[in-house]
């Protein structure tokens, strides 16, 4: 349930810094002169993930979704919030010979998440479910209401706290009784310098993104957090260098080419207790146009999970992925 929250906080924080770049647009007065009071987005998404686990087997992962942006632009005195976003997905996992005791092949996630900005305050709830497709419980069901405020925003410092609650059968019991419902804190400090910015913070887990030298053709970009406290194994990142051929002329940013390494772990669930999953790293090369992203690399040095175990090795392989998101 954790690694499910961190992951929905990370998209709702990438749509507030969506929204402090439209606003940055628009800081001339002429600028906010021609432009409406609000924006409306509608921005749809496909993507298929494609990992090799042994010599003819296959993890394929297809998933969709669709996210609206409402964004304040101009000067109006209106109650309506600053930016309101609603982001739904839904995602398979399919391996091609079945996973756990009965070789199961298809898994499914889903999920629903709200963010709202006023100000300095950030509302978000989530709601998310995945597990067997032909086999829906209701136990895992999960979902989260929580509150953020930014405290400090100086020309390079940022910091915001914030609490809430994350509801959902933890497995957990206290005296017998089991534990359906518990807190989450969020911290969240942010430096912005012309040749380093980095964000870490605490958001159900540690969260750590940085980039060096942003502003060249090229960088060096890593992200890394923890999805539970088993082992190393729950450690993942992402960590490249990042260039912009294009970036000194019309194009800019809106192609980049990267060389990189990551650490992934994916998890299904049968219940609460029965979970199977895989770990691996990564090494790719990958070409972003913002509308579609293309990665391809070759995976190694993976594990079968069952629970808390290490099962056997996976056997290395390709690895690929493909995304298309437009902006409407």
């Amino acid at each position: 349930m954790m690694k499910r929250i961190i992951v929905l906080l990370a998209c709702a924080k990438m749509c507030c810094a969506l929204f402090a770049n439209e606003a940055g647009v628009g800081a001339s007065s002429e600028a906010v002169e021609k432009s409406p009071d609000f924006q409306n987005h509608l921005i749809p998404n496909v993507s298929l993930t494609v990992v090799q686990t042994d010599d003819k087997d296959y993890l394929f992962n297809p998933s969709g979704g669709v996210q609206f942006m409402r964004i304040k632009t101009g000067q109006v005195d209106s109650w309506q919030p600053d930016f309101f976003s609603v982001n739904a997905n839904y995602g398979q996992y399919k391996f091609t010979q079945g996973i756990g005791s009965d070789k199961d092949k298809n898994f499914y996630e889903f999920d629903l998440t709200g963010n709202a900005v006023w100000g300095k305050n950030t509302f978000v709830a989530i709601f998310g479910s995945g597990g067997y497709v032909n086999d829906f419980k209701a136990s895992l069901l999960t979902g989260a209401f929580i509150y953020n405020r930014q405290f400090i925003k100086t020309k390079h410092v940022t910091f915001e706290a914030g609490c809430g609650i994350s509801i959902g059968d933890t497995g957990e019991k206290i005296e017998g009784v089991e534990i359906w419902a518990m807190p989450v804190i969020t911290l969240g400090l942010k430096f912005d310098s012309e040749y380093f910015q980095a964000y870490t913070g605490f958001m159900g887990a540690p969260v750590l993104n940085f980039t060096v030298m942003p502003n060249s053709i090229v960088r060096l970009k890593a992200s890394a957090s923890l999805t539970g406290t088993d082992s190393i194994r729950d450690v993942v990142f992402d960590a490249a260098v990042v260039c912009s051929p294009f970036k000194y002329t019309k194009l800019g940013e809106n192609i980049t080419v990267s060389s990189g390494l990551m650490h992934s772990k994916s998890k299904v669930a049968y219940d609460v207790k029965e979970k199977y999953g895989i770990h691996y790293f990564t090494a790719y090369g990958e070409i972003d146009a913002k509308l579609l992203t293309l990665r391809a690399g070759y995976n190694f040095g993976g594990e079968w999970i069952h629970k808390k175990d290490v099962t056997g090795d996976m056997k290395n392989g390709l690895f690929a992925s493909a995304s298309v998101k437009y902006c409407f």
